[in-house]
């Protein structure tokens, strides 16, 4: 029998991230959740800081698909500036670097509030970076990847707001609007009809 990860790496492998996201979310909505696997912070005590705190659980599920994102824009980001910068296109390289940089701050800020929640954070596998044979393939992938950036936040705020959740439709809402200027600043620079 498949295990659920490896199900998961298929349809993100085959389909996408987006359209796998929306699948766990399903799962989630129609199975009890459970939060097996997870290490709370504190220990079994219930200690730590988000002791005694109800949350929902598909909060916390947003929380942690957001952070694979995240991790995973991070990876995509730093693999192709080790790639611009082997082809010489040192200016390439450290947008590139600078873009992991940025994405590395959404990934701490998620990480803080799921700590906050006395959760330990864990992003899961991540999908094999995107690349490409030139900057305007780079640049293709990169407005793929924060498009369903905007996609995930989009769902993960309406999520929030539902649940009246100030922290989290925060949060969300910030790392959304950042995320809309970087699909902004992909479309100046010509990505956005690369991708079309």
């Amino acid at each position: 029998m498949a295990s659920v990860s490896g199900i998961a790496l298929g349809m993100i492998e085959t389909r996408g991230l987006v359209p796998a996201i929306e699948a766990a979310d399903a799962m989630t909505k129609a199975a009890e959740v459970r939060l097996i696997g997870r290490q709370f912070v504190g220990g079994l005590t219930g200690s730590g800081p988000g002791a005694g705190m109800s949350v929902d659980p598909r909060t916390l599920g947003w929380l942690a698909r957001a952070l694979t994102h995240e991790m995973s824009a991070v990876q995509q980001y730093l693999a192709q500036s080790v790639l611009a910068r082997l082809w010489g296109d040192e200016k390439l390289a450290v947008e590139l670097r600078h873009e992991a940089i940025e994405e590395l701050g959404h990934a701490e800020r998620l990480m803080e509030s799921l700590i906050k929640l006395g959760v330990a954070p864990s992003a899961g596998n991540l999908p094999p970076s995107r690349l490409g044979r030139t900057a305007e393939a780079l640049l293709a992938a990169d407005h793929q990847l924060e498009s369903d950036a905007v996609r995930l936040y989009r769902q993960a705020l309406a999520h929030a707001e539902r649940m009246r959740d100030s922290e989290a439709t925060q949060l969300f809402a910030d790392i959304l609007r950042e995320e809309m200027e970087h699909v902004a600043a992909l479309d100046h620079m010509g990505a956005g009809e690369l991708n079309a």
